[in-house]
């Protein structure tokens, strides 16, 4: 049984350690600069990602409470607390999952029975 082989084409010239590349190298900084700054700005998709940050430095399992705190306290002075407490005011957190005293099963009159019914 013969075993078939096949060629991996690439769409551009693949960088060999010791050779020359068949490209110039440039220094692009200012091309992508002006690019970013021509491009719009979605807000909502920072304060999204601002309030990630924020869920992840004070929810992370491997991190002790200290680190947690330190974390929070350096995302704080990074983007600035006005900035980050108006993101996470405009959070919106959806209902956490579960069964009964969450959500719509939870309400006096299932209390009552409840406490009745034990």
């Amino acid at each position: 049984m013969s075993e078939a082989t096949a060629t991996l084409e690439l769409p551009g010239p693949v960088p060999t350690p010791g050779r020359e590349m068949p490209t110039e190298v440039a220094d692009e900084r200012k091309s992508m600069e002006k690019i970013t700054k021509e491009t719009p700005r979605d807000t909502r998709a920072e304060e999204a990602f601002i309030v990630s940050k924020a869920q992840l430095v004070r929810t992370h399992p491997r991190l002790d409470r200290a680190q947690r705190e330190r974390a929070y306290t350096e995302l704080t002075e990074r983007i600035g607390k006005a900035r980050l407490e108006d993101a996470l005011a405009k959070e919106k957190t959806p209902p956490v999952p579960g069964g009964v005293g969450y959500g719509p099963f939870y309400n006096s009159a299932l209390t009552l029975v409840d406490a009745h019914a034990t």
